[in-house]
């Protein structure tokens, strides 16, 4: 799945964000038994992995959106046009 993300662009951070996720999580479940105990250090990583995630592709985008949203909607639709006339000559 994170290599399915990588093609469609995931930033490079956030894919070696979810590969710590994803092995550091592996290695946990596999004996049985999940202790935060075992090493707290650990476990606040990956909640700091996890809270980077969530920051990065979700909070940052909404909250660009939600900015460039208060952009007069004459300015938009012209930002709009050279993307569309820019995508067209890629094409």
């Amino acid at each position: 799945m994170i290599g399915q993300l990588v093609r469609k662009g995931l930033p490079k951070e956030v894919e070696k964000a979810l590969d710590n996720l994803r092995v550091i999580g592996n290695e946990a479940v596999h004996p049985g038994t999940i202790d935060i105990k075992d090493n707290a250090n650990v476990a606040f990583a990956l909640f700091r992995l996890l809270n980077f995630v969530v920051d990065r592709m979700i909070t940052q985008l909404k909250e660009i959106d939600e900015i460039y949203e208060l952009l007069p909607e004459g300015k938009r639709k012209g930002i709009e046009q050279r993307n569309t006339r820019v995508t067209s000559k890629q094409g």
